[in-house]
C-alpha cells in the first residue's frame, strides 16, 4: 500500500482524514499561523502540520505563542502541540 508523503498529504487535502480536520476546527488554542521569523506572527504562515490519519483522533491542537523570559521567540517557528487518541 502506498501512503502519500507529507508534501502530498498537505497540497492534496483529500488524503488528511476529515474528521481530524473537523476536530482541529472545534478545538484549537493560539494563532493559526506557526511561523514567526523571530517577530510577530506572521498572518497566514502555517508551515508546520501535525498529520493524522483515520485510526487517530485528534482531541486538541494548539500552536504555542509564548515568549521566553527574556520576551523572545526561542524559535522561528511555534511549537505544535496534539492531544492524539490513537485507535486500535
Amino acid at each position: 500500500m502506498r501512503r502519500p508523503g507529507p508534501y502530498r498529504t498537505r497540497h492534496r487535502p483529500q488524503h488528511v482524514h476529515s474528521g481530524a480536520r473537523r476536530s482541529l476546527a472545534d478545538h484549537p488554542h493560539g494563532p493559526r499561523t506557526t511561523f514567526n521569523d523571530f517577530e510577530a506572527a506572521q498572518p497566514g504562515e502555517r508551515v508546520d502540520y501535525v498529520l493524522a490519519g483515520a485510526a487517530v483522533g485528534v482531541d486538541r491542537f494548539g500552536v504555542l505563542a509564548d515568549l521566553d523570559d527574556r520576551g523572545r521567540y526561542p524559535s522561528d517557528h511555534f511549537p505544535v502541540r496534539a492531544d492524539l487518541t490513537l485507535g486500535e
